[in-house]
C-alpha cells in the first residue's frame, strides 16, 4: 500500500498535469515513490476538476447500462467520451456493485459469512477470489462485509481454534414483535366482588394476603407478560466514502 499524499505532492500533481497532461508515465517519473498508476489513480479520484464525486443520476444509470450493453462490461477507459464527468473507475465499481442484474442485494445469510471467514483464513485479502466463491456477491461487498461484521465476530473455542460467531446485530422480524400490547384491561370476571368496609379492608387477613392477579399480566416480576422485548441496534460502521486530504492510494 502506498504511503499517504501530502498537499506538496497534490500541488505537484496538478502542476504537472496542466504541464504533460494525462501522460502518467511521464508525470510519475518526475514525482519521487509514485507509480503511474498511483499518480492516476490521485488524479481521477480527487484532483480532477471536472469529476463529479456525488451519486450517480439515473440518467448516468442508464448510460453505463448501454454502454455495458453495446461492449460488455470491459474497456471502461471508452466510457469517458459517454460519461466525460465520471472517471472509468467510478463507472466500472458502479456497475459491478450496484447495477450489474447479477449482483445480489438481499440480506448476507450464516452460509455466506461462513465462507468468506474460511476462506479469509486461507487467502487472506483476496477478495476478488473470495468472489468467485459466492455467486452474486462483488469483491467490494464482500470487503466491506468482512470489515463490518465478519471481522468483528471473530472468538476462539476452548481447543484455541478461531471460530465465527453469529450475526446478533440483525432485528428481529416484524412477524415476531407482537402487534397489539394492551390496548385495555379486560373486566376480571374471576375475582368475586366484595364490599368495601373498614372492617374487610383493616383485617389481618386482607392485609397480609397478596393482591388479586390483574388478567393480561404476567406474575413474574418485571416479566409484564413477556409482552416487551428488546430490538437489537444494527451498529455496522459506515465506510467514508469521500476523498479527504492525506488519502491512501
Amino acid at each position: 500500500m502506498g504511503k499517504n499524499w501530502t498537499a506538496t505532492e497534490d500541488m505537484e500533481l496538478m502542476r504537472l498535469v496542466r504541464k504533460y497532461g494525462r501522460q502518467w508515465n511521464v508525470i510519475a517519473s518526475h514525482m519521487k515513490d509514485r507509480t503511474a498508476s498511483q499518480v492516476l489513480a490521485r488524479w481521477e479520484k480527487c484532483l480532477d476538476p471536472i469529476i463529479v464525486k456525488g451519486p450517480f443520476t439515473e440518467a448516468e444509470d442508464d448510460l453505463i447500462r448501454e454502454y455495458v450493453k453495446e461492449n460488455g462490461p470491459q474497456n471502461w477507459p471508452r466510457i469517458t467520451s459517454f460519461l466525460p464527468n465520471r472517471s472509468p473507475k467510478q463507472c466500472r465499481e458502479r456497475w459491478f456493485n450496484h447495477l450489474d442484474p447479477a449482483v445480489v442485494k438481499h440480506a448476507w445469510t450464516p452460509e455466506e459469512d461462513e465462507t468468506i471467514f474460511r476462506n479469509y483464513l486461507k487467502l487472506g485479502s483476496k477478495w476478488s477470489v473470495i468472489a468467485k466463491l459466492i455467486p452474486g456477491r462483488t469483491d467490494n461487498a464482500i470487503k466491506n462485509r468482512w470489515n463490518s461484521s465478519i471481522s468483528k465476530r471473530i472468538s476462539t473455542n476452548s481447543n484455541h481454534k478461531e471460530i465465527l460467531l453469529p450475526d446478533r446485530s440483525k432485528k428481529r422480524k416484524a412477524a415476531d414483535v407482537p402487534k397489539k400490547i394492551i390496548t385495555k384491561f379486560d373486566t376480571p370476571t374471576d375475582v368475586p366482588f366484595e364490599p368495601f368496609s373498614e372492617s374487610t379492608l383493616l383485617s389481618p387477613s386482607r392485609l397480609n394476603s397478596p393482591a388479586p392477579p390483574i388478567p393480561g399480566f404476567n406474575s413474574t416480576p418485571g416479566a409484564f407478560g413477556g409482552l416487551i422485548t428488546p430490538i437489537a441496534l444494527d451498529n455496522s460502521p459506515v465506510a467514508n466514502l469521500q476523498c479527504v486530504a492525506f488519502a491512501k492510494f
